[in-house]
């Protein structure tokens, strides 16, 4: 749910809080996560400690494919 959260959160170029907030408050969103209407969502700090143990991995690193991901 993380990863599909900081997509939106990228497209949309929205602040961890502001992307929490999204999350539990739009239901746009809660559908494309797949989350339930009654979720309360998690704490914004979460976003970005994903990312941070996404980049750790060896090998790895978190960038989007900008052609891939058209903005708005």
């Amino acid at each position: 749910m993380l990863s599909l959260v900081t997509v939106l959160q990228f497209t949309e170029n929205l602040t961890d809080r502001q992307a929490a907030a999204r999350a539990v408050l739009a239901i746009d969103w809660k559908y494309a996560i797949g989350a339930e209407l009654t979720d309360t969502g998690s704490a914004p700090i979460l976003l970005s400690r994903f990312r941070t143990r996404q980049c750790a991995r060896p090998g790895r690193s978190f960038r989007f494919p900008t052609t891939a991901l058209p903005r708005s």
